[in-house]
């Protein structure tokens, strides 16, 4: 059986690095309301598609997602990214740095 889902318990905090790396059959995830950082790589290798980030993420390491990603959404609540203008990344809100594009 090939993992193609992944609902994460609703008040995880972290998603360490390399969490789910090498998942080669992980084509969706949904993120919970409650993580603040996500580690490097850790969802590389896999063959997800789209992400939200959560309002409370305020930390992101570097390649977290798979270059496959087509679609990326911060919740526009989150102070610390956002996606505006529909840019279809996350931008660092305070330095205005594109922090991941598709």
């Amino acid at each position: 059986m090939s993992l193609t889902f992944i609902d994460l318990p609703k008040d995880i905090t972290l998603i360490d690095e390399c969490a789910f790396e090498g998942c080669w059959s992980l084509q969706s995830v949904t993120l919970p309301k409650s993580l603040v950082e996500l580690g490097e790589s850790a969802f590389a290798e896999t063959k997800l598609e789209s992400v939200t980030i959560p309002a409370n993420v305020k930390i992101i390491h570097k390649n977290p997602f798979p270059s496959s990603l087509t679609s990326i959404v911060v919740d526009s609540k989150n102070p610390y990214f956002d996606s505006r203008d529909g840019c279809n990344g996350i931008m660092d809100t305070k330095t205005n740095i594109l922090v991941l594009g598709c």
